[in-house]
């Protein structure tokens, strides 16, 4: 046999199968999920007030990024009560069926206070869907720019072991 028959066969022997599995994928990707988009909930409802030594701090900017596949990135001002609300947020992503993913969604929430920027949110999380301890946390964020930014721990619902850890300027 001849080099030249031996390459073309070589070819055919690492070609055939390549082009055997994507045309099985491709009739199976609901099957193996490599298509398939998840709904993933990057982040709740938040709802919170800004003071400042317990005074209502009107028209201050809030920002609100939200990091996964890409940066999400909202602002508000405060009202006259110093509140302020953002909508939830979810997406549609094929990245959690990727294989061995380890993607995680990163909430930051920021009040521009003079010339200073206050964290009174940061969050990550390798969580898909909404957990209740956060959702509950963000629907109440009591802010004072006087208290200091600390990291807080709240435990997880049917694990006392395990905390939700978060940086935060906000109390509740």
């Amino acid at each position: 046999m001849s080099s030249k028959h031996t390459g073309i066969r070589l070819r055919l022997y690492i070609i055939a199968p390549v082009f055997l599995m994507l045309l099985a994928s491709e009739g199976s990707a609901d099957m193996f999920g490599w298509f398939k988009r998840y709904e993933v909930a990057l982040c709740p409802e938040i709802q919170g007030r800004l003071s400042l030594a317990g005074e209502p701090l009107k028209g201050v900017k809030v920002l609100r990024e939200v990091m996964y596949d890409k940066a999400h990135v909202q602002s508000t001002l405060t009202d006259e009560n110093g509140s302020f609300r953002f909508p939830s947020i979810s997406t549609r992503s094929g990245t959690p069926g990727k294989l061995f993913d380890e993607t995680r969604i990163r909430q930051v929430v920021v009040a521009e206070h003079g010339s200073s920027n206050v964290l009174l949110w940061l969050y990550t999380t390798g969580n898909t869907t909404n957990d209740a301890v956060i959702a509950n946390k963000l629907s109440s964020l009591k802010c004072d720019l006087a208290d200091k930014e600390i990291h807080q721990h709240f435990p997880k619902e049917g694990d006392g072991d395990q905390t939700y850890n978060i940086k935060s300027a906000c109390r509740w």
